[in-house]
């Protein structure tokens, strides 16, 4: 996480006011380059972006288009249905808490 603090700076500042729809859009957009890392941990696509359900499976069916969409599922998800999200996905629960983490101040 430390690496992806270093790369996206802008990721890791809380925006005045910005409420968590928001900030999970813009959390996605700003971390589309780091969606190799994410599918990594998830398991769910390959480097070509076809689905790999050995891993565990996205979070919604919407979420099971493509990675893109994966990523901000689950991000939505993290942001505004956190315990649902741990039930059904715990590693992408995972990949939020390690980067949500990250963003506090030391």
């Amino acid at each position: 996480m430390e690496s992806l603090k270093q790369r996206h700076p802008a990721v890791f500042v809380k925006k005045e006011g910005e409420i968590s729809g928001r900030a999970a859009t813009r959390i996605a957009k700003e971390l589309a380059a780091e969606l190799p890392e994410f599918t990594a941990q998830a398991g769910t696509w390959d480097q070509d972006g076809f689905l790999n359900f050995d891993g565990e499976r996205p979070i919604t069916l919407y979420g099971a288009t493509n990675p893109n969409e994966d990523l901000s599922e689950a991000a939505k998800f993290y942001f505004v249905a956190l315990e649902e999200l741990r039930a059904k996905a715990p590693q992408r629960a995972a990949f939020f808490d390690a980067l949500v983490e990250a963003w506090k101040a030391p």
